[in-house]
């Protein structure tokens, strides 16, 4: 049974989840560290001093000093006021950019942040993790070449870091740079084979060129260092699927308790075809009716449960699922109504 297409989607948007969940975690810690940790002079400021006069460089202290209290108060909003008048009149300072644009991440100012960190890094000196805090702001930005493009730089003045060359293959995969992020994704691992996500988006990947046997073989190492991700367990049933033995597929998925399970659509979605597979297509479309009265705000579960309605026979029911779907936006449940009623 070939895959519904949109499963290669979700199967990305999985994967792309879990980045974008430790990039959010970045996030979260470059706001925490600059809340927390005392004022202090970045690497920059040594070569800046040699640059400026002895009263430019006790100002833009003194400065740096009051921002830094400011934070560790909890009024980023006075720290940005005064950081913006530093910058204004010190714009070659790498020190001011940095701390304004962590303030910016405090503010949960996003865009304002990149471009602050951004402009210090081309005052330079440059270093990796500088480049990390940018990557890591532009992929949640939605700008997947810039975050590739730093973290390619960090993984150049850093190379023995495994977080840059899977951050980095991550972006190269969503551009698809196929073969790029497959040698950055081996080389992170290489480094640190711990690296479940490295591992399993490898079997993503292997999935995505058909190669079943492949993801297993992936999919072990990822499960060994997280026994517990639903998101690897899905993908092992779906390389069984896709070897005909949908049998093991469902025996995989039904060891996960049904709360979990009904609360994975994904996993909801992959037994389904496993269970049409095995000549059980009712039951498919019964448990994906469940599973949508239990969480009727999914508009993909339920147009996931209108179209294995329809398949079964239950048109009438399937139309009633479809429309609550479309209500919620849901695209292809709109076009499934569209061509229904066009006969």
């Amino acid at each position: 049974m070939s895959d519904p297409p949109q499963t290669n989607a979700n199967l990305g948007k999985w994967i792309g989840a879990a980045v974008l969940a430790i990039v959010a975690v970045g996030i979260a810690w470059l706001a925490w560290q600059t809340v927390n940790a005392p004022p202090a002079s970045a690497p920059a400021q040594t070569q800046q001093a040699e640059a400026g006069s002895v009263s430019d460089i006790e100002s833009v202290r003194r400065t740096l000093d009051a921002a830094g209290v400011y934070l560790q108060q909890q009024e980023p909003e006075k720290a940005e006021a005064i950081l913006v008048d530093a910058v204004a009149s010190n714009q070659a300072d790498q020190d001011l950019r940095f701390l304004l644009a962590e303030t910016y991440l405090v503010l949960d100012r996003k865009q304002e942040a990149l471009e602050q960190y951004e402009a210090g890094i081309f005052i330079g000196p440059d270093h990796p993790e500088y480049r990390h805090a940018a990557g890591t702001l532009a992929a949640e930005l939605g700008r997947p070449e810039d975050a590739e493009a730093h973290w390619g730089v960090a993984q150049k003045n850093d190379p023995t870091n495994p977080k840059y060359p899977l951050y980095r293959a991550q972006m190269q995969r969503l551009l698809g740079r196929v073969d790029e992020a497959r040698a950055n994704l081996t080389l992170a691992v290489r480094l640190d084979e711990t690296l479940a996500l490295a591992w399993g988006t490898l079997a993503a990947i292997a999935l995505d060129e058909n190669n079943a046997r492949i993801a297993l073989h992936y999919l072990d190492n990822a499960q060994k260092h997280e026994p517990d991700r639903l998101e690897w367990r899905i993908m092992e049933a779906r390389a069984h699927r896709r070897l005909n033995d949908p049998e093991t597929a469902v025996t995989l998925l039904n060891a996960v308790p049904d709360s979990e399970r009904l609360a994975s659509t994904p996993m909801m979605i992959e037994m389904s075809m496993s269970l049409a597979m095995l000549g059980q297509p009712e039951r498919a479309a019964s448990m994906l009716e469940s599973a949508a009265q239990l969480r009727p705000d999914d508009a993909e579960l339920v147009y996931q449960a209108a179209l294995w309605l329809d398949r079964v026979g239950e048109g009438d029911r399937a139309s009633e699922f479809a429309a609550d779907a479309a209500f919620m936006g849901h695209e292809g449940a709109k076009r499934w109504l569209e061509a229904r009623a066009r006969g």
